[in-house]
């Protein structure tokens, strides 16, 4: 048998094609370099290459020997395995230009947007037709009656908008236009009927069509003498992490309270084992707008493929919608529902085998 030498995130061979199967394991692909190295392919670390990258890795790569890395916009901490918390204020902190800010209003970094930074701007990713609008600066305006915001051939599922004026009076005649393509025809047209307006402070409007569209360019009109500022598109936010009440339950007996699946952290030390006795419910303060739910389990374990079953209901506790969850990549798995529903209350089970579930995502 020839000798080994084991390395953190690499392994030092003699013969590669005896030792790499059985020690590198299948995350790390043999590499025969005369002396023969086992390296960890992107997205592992660790002895044996064993160990997970943080979901919130830019470019999901982290270091061979720690599991650190630099951190995806809205991820915070050494292997960014935290995401947006509230402040004392009630303030998602790691979103703000100012870390420690005091003011009631504090800058939010690019491609964030709202009163606590809480919300993912999908504006800043698009072209408009005028700089400013997707500038971060609600104080450079101009004067103009429509807007388009183009995305070229990137997909989005837009939710609702937000436009700021200097001054939200007398802007009237909204209209907004969906375009799944650059065809000269919209997909569908949002006007007052089918159109929510509501009016944030004085100089903000947000707009909600009763639709939800998956689309690529977007075209909003108004009748003002006001100067537009700004342009803001909701790519949603995980609102699990300001949920009212999440609490598992074992074969319908009492529910037992667990805050640490909706804390924003990835982390395995508060993880919940999960088979087809367990029932994860997930109550939030008020109904959302979603279509997507995402699920992150122990990156320390490979349990291999399974199901998780997600089933959304409303305020009177109707069934919105049901679907089943699974995926090549059993620790980070995605619920795309394909529309938009409205839910306020959510159940999460395992169909089969066993799970170690450590955070729930919500994005509404």
């Amino acid at each position: 048998m020839n000798k080994t030498t084991l390395n953190v995130g690499s392994t030092d061979i003699r013969n590669c094609s005896l030792d790499c199967a059985t020690i590198c394991g299948k995350n790390d692909p043999c590499r025969d370099t005369g002396t023969s190295t086992c390296v960890c392919k992107s997205g592992y670390y660790g002895p044996e290459c064993s160990k997970r990258c943080s979901p919130g890795c830019l470019n999901t790569s982290c270091s061979k020997n720690n599991g650190s890395c630099p951190c995806k916009e809205g991820y915070y901490g050494a292997k960014c395995l935290k995401t947006g918390y509230l402040d004392r204020n009630n303030r998602w902190s790691d979103h703000y230009v100012q870390k420690n800010c005091s003011e009631q209003i504090c800058p939010c970094s690019l491609g964030w947007f709202g009163q606590s930074c809480q919300y993912r701007d999908l504006g800043v990713e698009a072209i408009m037709d005028n700089q400013v609008l997707n500038d971060n600066n609600d104080s450079t305006c101009g004067k103009q009656n429509n807007v388009t915001v183009d995305w070229l051939e990137e997909i989005h599922a837009i939710t609702w908008i937000r436009l700021v004026f200097t001054s939200n009076d007398n802007i009237t005649e909204l209209e907004a236009n969906y375009f799944e393509d650059h065809s000269s025809e919209p997909s569908f047209t949002c006007g007052h009927h089918s159109l929510k307006i509501h009016k944030t402070g004085n100089t903000a409007i947000d707009l909600h069509c009763v639709n939800s569209f998956f689309i690529r360019l977007l075209k909003v009109s108004w009748n003002s003498d006001s100067p537009l500022c700004s342009v803001y598109v909701s790519g949603e936010r995980n609102v699990a992490l300001g949920s009212r009440r999440a609490k598992w339950i074992l074969n319908e007996r009492r529910a037992i309270t667990i805050n640490t699946l909706t804390d924003g952290d990835y982390a395995n030390n508060g993880c919940l084992k999960m088979n087809s006795s367990v029932t994860l419910e997930i109550t939030l303060w008020n109904s959302i707008y979603s279509s997507e739910i995402r699920l992150f389990t122990d990156f320390t374990k490979n349990n291999g493929t399974a199901f998780f079953r997600i089933e959304i209901f409303d305020e009177y506790s109707d069934t919105q919608h049901n679907i089943s969850s699974s995926g090549q990549d059993v620790y980070v798995q995605r619920a795309f529902f394909m529309n938009i529903f409205i839910f306020n209350f959510v159940k999460i089970r395992v169909l089969y085998g066993t799970l170690h579930l450590c955070e729930v995502e919500i994005f509404g």
